[in-house]
């Protein structure tokens, strides 16, 4: 669900934040799920950072930011920190970013 691809190309930057998306800010929903349990999915429209697309655990961190060339920015956070900084570094070992 809200699910789709992120290619290689399009990708301009990874980071880690050291906050949760609830302290971010995800504005409010245009589509997508928010839900249950503070888990957040689809796009979203915040005053800080525009139009944005979340897969997020609202009140967990930290959270992954990826930069995205002529398109919306993606924001990841699991439940467990842990996981969400080991996924983090799996894709900076494996995203080629200038």
């Amino acid at each position: 669900m809200y699910g789709f691809d992120i290619y290689f190309s399009e990708v301009a930057d990874v980071s880690l934040i050291e906050k949760s998306m609830n302290e971010i800010g995800t504005g409010i929903r245009t589509n997508g799920y928010g839900g249950f349990g503070g888990t957040l999915k689809g796009n979203f429209k915040s005053q800080t950072l525009g139009e944005i697309i979340l897969f997020v655990q609202s009140k967990s961190s930290p959270t992954i930011k990826i930069e995205r060339i002529g398109k919306k920015d993606v924001y990841i956070s699991l439940s467990n920190s842990d996981s969400t900084i080991q996924l983090y570094r799996e894709l900076i070992a494996n995203i080629p970013v200038d």
